[in-house]
């Protein structure tokens, strides 16, 4: 019998000569694979449903073992084998599930038997249990199986002497060379839940996951995992995290567009985009990838010098420099090009604009609106708005209306004008704004605000690099200094 990699850990734990019980069992592979090595001195194996339990029938059968071991109908841990058995094995089933078995078996606690745990899910919650239940946790694994990794824990009773710590404290003492990679896909789970909760306005559940991620930090610290090299897909995973690519709109390209995903990252460049000054910037930086808003591929079939575009993407490729561009998604994302354009409007009580879709059960929206919370003219507002904006100018209409219900869309959010007059703006703020539109502004008396596509999402860039600075503490993050608005004003 040959185990995937996951129970051939579990197996390993097994102690020798053993008397072993595997609950749960399906098709019999652990029981099976100790008696076919002779690992243990007495095997059973458990299972509340006749199917599984006849399957593991079966594959003893075919492995000539039949004899060796004995076979139990049985919700948990059956009683008659509290006496027969020192080791009980659960694995492959979900932390929830494996606390109940044990909690309703005092009797494993009472005979000191060894606990060998490999829960699917809830890894903290069955911690929990087992030591509100009188165990200590004194050993944890990690082991990797079809590209996920699974957590092995061992228990037995408090009153044994076993000392227990935490699962990742006795991680960082083995030193796993799992830990960092376990750690990573963690905080990028807490991190997803996080921003849910934070979208669906649950503050208090927010902060759990918050904590969290405060203390998968302080295990890193531990370890020395935070020192580990940070490559391009980290990047990405980070960025991903932050403007989940699943949230873009159908027209847009977005991700990790140039670039090796394994290469070594020790400076990131962030830009608007990725013009063939910020290349130069980048290679003088010694900066191996360029975060952008604006993708640097869209329609491209071919890749040469006779193009604009072709001739940045062999220079980013020449020079090795990677580029991961985040449009619409970031634009979409909490704290991302929308939000942060709210801010700088000054604006409060800030929601979506629409519905653009849901991601992790919380809907998304390109735009936004907004509460001035000291109602202003636009003539008073149109200097704070400009200062906000870091522009030259300001293109408007002015509807007579005082500005209090602004509806915003970052970059070219013209067609999202209708949205925000029916959701009952008084002013609609975004850039690219074309001619008929201020024809229909000045039809239906709407403010109208043209703050250009570059300072309505250039305000995003410290933002991005302030979160990069956050999330790899070993990494050198620069903003962009050559690439700022092209366009400028000529005022007679």
């Amino acid at each position: 019998m040959k185990l995937s990699a996951r129970l051939a850990a579990v197996a390993e734990l097994v102690p020798r000569g053993s008397r072993v019980i595997d609950v749960g069992t399906d098709h019999g592979y652990l029981p099976v694979y100790l008696a076919e090595h002779g690992l243990a001195d007495a095997i059973f194996a458990s299972d509340v449903n006749r199917g599984p339990l006849n399957q593991a029938r079966k594959s003893a059968v075919a492995a000539g073992v039949s004899d060796k071991i004995t076979f139990t109908l049985a919700d948990g841990l059956p009683e008659t084998v509290s006496g027969e058995v020192d080791t009980v094995v659960i694995a492959g089933m979900g932390g929830e599930t494996i606390a109940g078995i044990v909690e309703r078996a005092p009797w494993l606690r009472e005979r000191d038997a060894l606990l060998v745990l490999q829960p699917q899910t809830k890894v903290q919650e069955l911690w929990e249990t087992l030591r509100a239940n009188g165990y200590a946790t004194f050993e944890v694994r990690l082991v990797k199986d079809a590209g996920r990794i699974y957590v092995i824990m061992l228990a037995r009773s408090a009153a044994s002497g076993a000392v227990n710590a935490p699962v990742l404290e006795l991680l960082v003492k083995r030193r796993d060379e799992l830990l960092g990679e376990y750690l990573d896909d963690m905080t990028a789970r807490a991190t997803r839940i996080r921003k849910s909760l934070l979208r669906t306005g649950d503050i208090e559940e927010a902060r759990r996951y918050e904590a969290a991620l405060n203390y998968y930090d302080g295990i890193r610290n531990m370890m020395g995992v935070g020192e580990k090299v940070t490559t391009v897909n980290d990047v990405f995973a980070a960025m991903n995290e932050y403007a989940p690519v699943e949230t873009k709109l159908g027209f847009d390209n977005v991700g990790l567009l140039v670039g090796r995903g394994a290469a070594e990252v020790t400076r990131v460049l962030v830009a608007l985009d990725v013009t063939s000054a910020v290349i130069a910037e980048a290679k003088e930086l010694g900066a191996q990838v360029i975060v952008s808003h604006h993708p640097i591929i869209f329609t491209e079939k071919t890749v040469t010098d006779a193009t604009i575009n072709g001739r940045k993407l062999l220079a980013l490729g020449e020079a090795g420099v990677a580029a991961i561009c985040m449009h619409t998604n970031l634009d979409a994302a909490v704290g991302g090009v929308n939000d942060a354009l709210a801010c700088a409007a000054g604006l409060n009580s800030v929601t979506l604009l629409d519905e653009e879709g849901t991601w992790n059960g919380a809907p998304y929206s390109l735009g936004r609106i907004g509460i001035l919370e000291q109602p202003a003219t636009l003539a008073e507002y149109l200097p704070k708005l400009k200062l906000g904006l870091g522009a030259e100018g300001l293109r408007y209409y002015d509807a007579g209306r005082q500005v209090r219900k602004v509806g915003l869309v970052s970059g070219s959010g013209g067609d999202r004008f209708e949205t925000a007059v029916r959701q009952g703006c008084d002013t609609f703020l975004s850039g690219d704004l074309k001619y008929d539109l201020f024809l229909d502004a000045a039809e239906l008396g709407v403010n109208v605000i043209d703050g250009g596509h570059f300072c309505t999402e250039n305000l995003v860039v410290p933002v991005v690099a302030k979160y990069l600075r956050e999330r790899f503490a070993g990494v050198e993050v620069r903003i962009s200094t050559v690439h700022t608005v092209v366009p400028s004003f000529y005022v007679g």
